[in-house]
This record gives C-alpha cells, structure tokens and sequence, in this order.
C-alpha cells in the first residue's frame, strides 16, 4: 500500500537528512538515502530509551514518532522546528505502508 506522501523525499530529505543531522556523515540513523526504512523499521536507536526507531508491530509507538512528537527523552526533531500535523501524518502513513 503506497504511502499517502513520499516521506523519505519531502521530511526526510528537506529537514532531517541536513549536514550535521541524519546526512550518512555524522549522527545515524542515515536519512539521506533511497531506502530510509532500511535505517528505521525494527532498528533500535536512542541515546535514552532503547527501543525501535520505528516498530514492526506498532510504528507510532517508536523512538522515531516519540523525537517526532518532543515525547522522547532528548531533542525533538527536526532540530530547529516542529513538523506539522500534516507532515507527521505523512512519516505515519508511510511508516505503516513499509511494515513487513
């Protein structure tokens, strides 16, 4: 089922994979690539809370949608501003449509 927004191209690419943040060079999970949910589904991440990026069984719960959200133990992300509702309905929708 294809995502309702291409996530990867439109979040990913345009506000987390920038120099300094999720660009391959500095801190991980790799964003800037043509397969971002080789990078999240079932990876665990956090510097706090160790638990999935975003999980196979319920992707909202994931450390992804908790930095997302500012739920999470450490920086929200994007650094430098909030996603919209829209947008973070997006990384949703497409999170759920790349679960195995």
């Amino acid at each position: 089922m294809p995502a309702a927004c291409d996530a990867p191209t439109k979040i990913f690419k345009m506000k987390c994979a920038l120099s300094g943040c999720h660009d391959g060079k500095t801190s991980p999970p790799d964003l800037s690539g043509s397969n971002p949910e080789s990078m999240l589904v079932g990876k665990v991440g956090s510097d706090c809370a160790p638990m999935p990026l975003i999980s196979t069984t319920k992707p909202a719960s994931g450390v992804l949608f908790k930095k997302l959200m500012g739920t999470d133990c450490s920086l929200q992300m994007p650094v430098g501003g909030m996603l919209t509702s829209d947008e973070i309905k997006c990384v949703t929708d497409w999170a759920n449509s790349v679960i195995p």
